[in-house]
């Protein structure tokens, strides 16, 4: 009966959805111990608020990339700290702070996508076999 238990927790407490809502959880909390209002988008401007909803959504992601650790290949553990710093960089509204975490974000991605091609290539490079025979012109015999 424990072993099912068990078996039925680890599947829900595993996976991209449950490190969504792990994410959104850390965001919400640290809006309200920073003392942050604007996360009620209530008194700004609509510039301000696009602002303020882009930067948590991107800190959301951020978040998600250091709990999961994986984005386009696997995260190492500097830069899953990284991550985690400027997902919640970008989730507070101050412009000094959402710069740094759009720096870090665009290094991460840029990083990210460089780690990924450089495995593609060497997975082809593996995978292209040397120099393929030519059974179907055999060379004329020689008198």
């Amino acid at each position: 009966m424990f072993r099912k238990i068990g078996e039925s927790l680890s599947r829900q407490l595993s996976g991209p959805f449950f490190a969504v809502k792990l994410t959104v959880a850390i965001a919400i909390v640290f809006c309200v111990f920073a003392g942050t209002s604007d996360l009620f988008l209530s008194d700004l401007s609509i510039l301000k608020g696009v602002r303020l909803v882009l930067g948590i959504v991107l800190g959301v992601f951020m978040l998600t990339v250091a709990l999961e650790g994986q984005l386009f290949t696997k995260v190492n553990l500097p830069l899953r700290f990284l991550s985690f710093g400027g997902g919640l960089s970008l989730i507070d509204s101050r412009i000094p702070t959402d710069v740094i975490g759009l720096v870090i974000l665009i290094q991460l991605l840029v990083y990210q996508r460089y780690l990924a091609r450089r495995e593609e290539a060497m997975r082809r490079l593996k995978t292209i076999p040397d120099e393929p025979e030519n059974t179907t012109n055999p060379p004329l015999p020689s008198a």
